[in-house]
């Protein structure tokens, strides 16, 4: 499976049936770091996975906002990480491995 139909299915699931499912989540969250690294030096990013990065940092918060369930660090962290993620590939500003919020 692609970053891309990774982050698809985890969010069909939080917009359908507002499921946050940790292990497609996890395994994004992996996909995107791993993204990062091997794209740092290229000076393009493909489309798809750009729209991945930006919709992740901002539209995951935004469903999730108000939500008693997924009021906990657990969400909050993970919400961090997208921005953090998406920082890193647009600002091209490297994070080390252990600057991720714990989850």
């Amino acid at each position: 499976m692609s970053l891309i139909q990774t982050y698809e299915n985890f969010s069909l699931k939080l917009r359908t049936e507002m499921v946050w499912d940790k292990e497609l989540f996890s395994k994004l969250f992996e996909e995107m770091k791993t993204f990062c690294v091997e794209s740092k030096d290229s000076s393009t990013i493909d489309r798809g996975v750009a729209a991945v990065f930006w919709n992740a940092s901002w539209w995951v918060k935004q469903q999730i906002d108000g939500i008693e369930k997924f009021n906990s660090d657990y969400y909050i962290n993970a919400t961090t990480n997208l921005d953090h993620l998406a920082w890193t590939l647009f600002e091209k500003q490297e994070r080390g491995g252990n600057d991720y919020e714990p989850i």
